[in-house]
C-alpha cells in the first residue's frame, strides 16, 4: 500500500519519500543505529542560496521513521575537507524540517536543529508568507565529527495535530551552511516567492497509532515592586496556567496572570498621529494567534495592511498613570483540521482605580472560523467583543462594543487577491464599516501591485482593535517593476518598484503620493533598499511638500553580523503640531565574543529639527546587551536601555531600563525563568525608580 501511495504522488510529479515502520526505535543520542539502514535516502538538494539551482557545497542524506507513537528524522550532513561550523554566539550549520500534518497547502510546522543542538520551532502559515509563535514538545541529539555532524529528530505524535487517517503528509527540508552563508532545499521553492507550503514535497506511509493528548501545567510566582508618586509596594502574586492538547484541538486556561515583564517593550519615540503598535509577547495570548489572525499577503507587503480587529494588547492593557488592568481569567480553545479552522476565546478583566478614574470590568470574547479552499486560498470569519460592567450592585453590562470581519484570500502560484469587510457597533449605536483589498501579481521578472482601503465616518474599531487609519479616509496604492535576477557575480537579484498613490483624510482633499523603491541583495548575506516618496500633502488647513527617503543596509552572514537604517523626511510633528523636518535613525550590531558568548548594540535616534532646519532636539536610545550560552538549553541574558534627550540647553538621561534574564529548558516546552527589570525615570532633576520587577516562574510540560 505504502507503495502504491508513492507511485501516486510521484505520477503527480511531487517529490516523495516513504516512512519505515520499524518496531525497534532508534536510539536519539547522534550516532547513527543500524536501524536506519532500512530507511528510504534523500539526497537530491539543490542551492536557493547564493547559487540558485546549483549542486550544493556538500551531500546531505535525510532518512524517516516511525513506531505507534513517534516520528524519528536522520540528518547526515558532510562537510568535504572542512569541519562543521558549531558556535551557539552565532550562525551555524542548520538543518530545518517543515511538515504540513493536515495537507492544508497553507500551514507547516518547522523543527529546527543546529550543530550545537540549540532547537528552535515556529508554526509557518499563509501558505508560507508568515510565521507564528509555537513551542512544541520534541527531542533532538547532535553528534559532531572531523568532516560532518548528525542530527536526529524525534516529534512525538501526540504533541503535534494532525489529521486522523491521513497518511500522506507535506514535506520540506532545508539545510544552512554557515561557513558558504549557503542554503539548500530538497523542493526547491520559486527564487522570488521563496518558501511555499502548497508547493512542499510528501511524506508518505505516516500512520500514527496515537492521537494522545498533551497537557501543560504551571504555576507562576513572583514577587513585585511598585512605585509611583512617592508611594512604594512590594507584594508577592501567584497565579495558574493550564493547557490540554490533542491532535486537532488545544484548550488554554490562565487565573490571575501576571507577565511580570519576561521582554519588556523597547522604548519608542511616537511622533505620529496614530498610538503605537505593540507586539504581543504573553504565552497566553501568543499562542494560536495564527488562528485570529485576517489574512495577509505576507513579510515585506506593507503597501496592504489589512485591519486588525482583534489587538490582543488591550487586554490587561497599562493605563496612563502606569496601572495595570488585572486580568482574572482567560480562556481559549481551537481546532483544526485539512480545510477548517476554529478559534474562541473569553477573558474577564476586573475594574481597577487609578490616578483618573476608574477601569471597569469588562469581559472579552472572540470567534474565528476559517475555510480553506482550492489549493491554499481561503476565507474566515472574525468576531471580537468587549463588554463593559456596570457598578458591583447591578447586574448586565454598560456599554457594548462589537467587530465583525469577512476576510480571506485568493492564491494562485506566486499570486494573489485578498479582501476583507469589518462592521462595527459602539454603545453609541453608531454602525461603522471599512473595506480593504490587495493584489499581487508575481511574474518571472517582473511584478504588479495594487491596494485600495475605505473606512466610512462612522467606523470605530479601537475598543478591541488596532486602527491606524482615520475614519472617513480612503486610500489606493498602484505599484510594480521589473525584477532583475543574476546567477553569477556578487549581486543575486534587484527588485525594482515605481508607483503612486492616491487618498485623503476626513474633510480634506485628496492627495497624490509619487513613490520608489529599490531593494539589493547580494550574495554574501549583506542587502541595500533604497525608498523615496513625494507628495503635495494637506495638513491642518495647508498644503506643504511632503518628503521622505529612507535606507537599511545590513551583513546578516559571517561571524559578525550589522546593519543601520535612516529614514528622513519633511513631515508634520504630531507632538508640538509643527510641519518640520524629522531623521528616524537606527544600528544594530551582533558581535561572538567566544562560541558561548555574544555582545549586541541597538540603538534609535529620533531627530527632530526646528522649521527653520535648525536642530530642536535628539532623543537617544542606546540598548546594550550581552548573552552567555552556558549550554544550548541554558543562557544568561543581561541588559541596558537608557534614553537621553539632547538639545542646545540640555542633555540628560531621561530613563534607564536594566534587565537581567536567566532561562534553562530543564525539558522540552518546560522552562525555568528568574527575571528582573528595573525602570529608572527621571523626577526632580535626578534618576530614581519608577518600577521594578523580579519573577521566578516554571513552565512545566506534562503530556500524557
Amino acid at each position: 500500500m505504502e507503495g502504491l501511495l508513492i507511485l501516486i504522488v510521484m505520477l503527480n510529479g511531487a517529490l516523495s519519500v516513504g516512512v519505515t515502520y520499524v518496531s525497534e526505535a532508534p536510539k536519539i543520542d547522534g550516532v547513527v543505529d543500524s536501524v536506519w539502514s532500512i530507511a528510504d535516502s534523500i539526497t537530491e538538494f539543490r542551492q536557493f542560496e547564493p547559487y540558485y539551482g546549483h549542486e550544493p557545497s556538500y551531500r546531505t542524506v535525510v532518512k524517516f521513521l516511525q513506531d505507534d507513537t513517534n516520528l524519528y528524522a536522520l540528518f547526515i550532513c558532510y562537510t568535504g575537507d572542512d569541519s562543521p561550523t558549531v558556535t551557539m554566539s552565532a550562525r551555524e550549520d542548520r538543518v530545518k524540517l517543515y511538515l504540513d500534518t493536515f495537507n492544508s497547502m497553507t500551514n507547516a510546522y518547522k523543527f529546527s536543529v543546529s550543530a550545537s543542538n540549540f532547537r528552535y520551532d515556529e508554526l509557518i502559515t499563509d501558505d508560507g508568507r508568515r510565521k507564528a509563535s509555537w513551542d512544541g514538545i520534541w527531542y533532538s541529539a547532535v553528534k559532531v565529527y572531523p568532516h560532518k555532524w548528525v542530527a536526529e529528530l524525534k516529534i512525538p505524535f501526540r504533541s503535534i495535530r494532525h489529521k486522523s487517517g491521513l497518511h500522506e503528509w507535506g514535506l520540506q527540508l532545508e539545510r544552512y551552511i554557515a561557513k558558504n552563508n549557503e542554503t539548500d532545499y530538497w523542493v526547491l521553492p520559486d527564487e522570488v516567492a521563496e518558501l511555499r507550503v502548497s508547493e512542499f514535497g510528501r511524506l508518505v506511509g505516516v500512520k500514527p497509532k496515537v492521537s494522545g493528548h498533551g497537557a501543560e501545567f504551571y504555576p507562576v510566582a513572583l514577587v513585585r515592586y511598585d512605585y509611583y508618586s512617592g508611594e512604594a509596594s512590594t507584594r508577592p502574586k501567584a497565579g495558574v496556567n493550564f493547557s490540554l492538547i490533542r491532535s486537532d484541538f488545544m484548550f488554554n486556561f490562565t487565573a490571575y496572570p501576571d507577565f511580570a515583564q519576561i521582554e519588556a517593550d523597547p522604548f519608542a519615540l511616537n511622533l505620529s498621529k496614530f498610538e503605537r503598535w505593540l507586539h504581543e509577547r504573553r504565552p497566553f495570548f501568543v499562542e494560536a494567534t495564527e488562528v485570529f489572525s485576517p489574512a495577509r499577503m505576507g513579510h515585506g507587503m506593507g503597501f496592504y495592511r489589512p485591519i486588525t480587529v482583534f489587538y490582543s494588547r488591550r487586554i490587561g492593557r497599562r493605563l496612563s498613570d502606569g496601572t495595570e488592568v488585572p486580568i482574572i481569567f482567560g480562556a481559549k480553545m481551537t481546532s483544526k483540521s485539512s480545510k477548517f479552522e476554529f478559534g474562541t476565546a473569553t477573558i474577564l478583566t476586573d475594574d481597577v482605580d487609578y490616578s483618573y478614574g476608574t477601569e471597569p470590568a469588562a469581559v472579552w470574547n472572540v470567534l474565528r472560523i476559517k475555510k480553506r479552499f482550492w489549493t491554499n486560498s481561503e476565507i474566515g470569519m472574525l468576531y471580537a467583543g468587549k463588554s463593559l460592567g456596570k457598578e458591583p450592585s447591578e447586574w448586565g453590562f454598560a456599554e457594548n462594543y462589537h467587530s465583525f470581519d469577512i476576510d480571506g484570500a485568493f492564491r494562485h502560484g506566486n499570486s494573489q487577491l485578498l479582501y476583507q469587510v469589518v462592521f462595527t457597533r459602539t454603545p453609541e449605536a453608531k454602525s461603522g464599516m471599512a473595506f480593504t483589498t490587495g493584489g499581487l501579481y508575481l511574474a518571472e521578472d517582473w511584478m504588479l501591485m495594487a491596494s485600495y482601503k475605505a473606512l466610512n465616518k462612522e467606523f470605530d474599531n479601537t475598543a478591541t482593535g488596532y486602527l491606524a487609519d482615520l475614519p472617513g479616509s480612503e486610500s489606493f496604492v498602484l505599484g510594480g517593476g521589473p525584477i532583475f535576477k543574476f546567477h553569477e557575480g556578487k549581486v543575486r537579484h534587484i527588485f525594482s518598484t515605481f508607483g503612486f498613490g492616491r487618498g485623503h483624510e476626513p474633510e480634506e482633499p485628496y492627495v497624490n503620493t509619487f513613490f520608489t523603491s529599490i531593494y539589493l541583495s547580494m550574495r554574501d548575506g549583506s542587502g541595500l533598499s533604497v525608498n523615496t516618496e513625494y507628495a503635495r500633502d494637506y495638513e491642518f488647513g495647508q498644503w506643504f511638500d511632503n518628503y521622505r527617503l529612507g535606507v537599511n543596509y545590513w551583513k546578516g552572514s559571517g561571524r559578525i553580523t550589522y546593519g543601520f537604517w535612516s529614514n528622513f523626511s519633511h513631515r508634520w510633528d504630531y507632538i508640538d503640531t509643527v510641519l518640520t523636518w524629522i531623521s528616524l535613525n537606527g544600528l544594530w550590531i551582533d558581535i561572538p565574543v567566544t562560541n558561548r558568548f555574544e555582545v549586541g548594540l541597538n540603538t534609535n535616534n529620533w531627530t527632530v529639527f526646528n522649521p527653520d532646519k535648525s536642530l530642536k532636539y535628539i532623543t537617544l536610545r542606546v540598548n546594550p546587551w550581552m548573552t552567555y550560552f552556558i549550554s544550548p538549553t541554558m543562557r544568561i541574558n543581561s541588559s541596558l536601555e537608557p534614553v537621553f534627550n539632547i538639545s542646545d540647553d540640555e542633555r540628560e538621561m531621561e530613563s534607564m531600563r536594566v534587565g537581567f534574564r536567566f532561562e534553562y529548558e530543564f525539558l522540552p516546552k518546560s522552562k525555568f525563568y528568574i527575571v528582573l527589570n528595573t525602570l529608572y525615570e527621571r523626577e526632580n532633576g535626578k534618576l530614581s525608580v519608577s518600577e521594578q520587577v523580579a519573577a521566578i516562574k516554571v513552565k512545566w510540560a506534562i503530556p500524557f
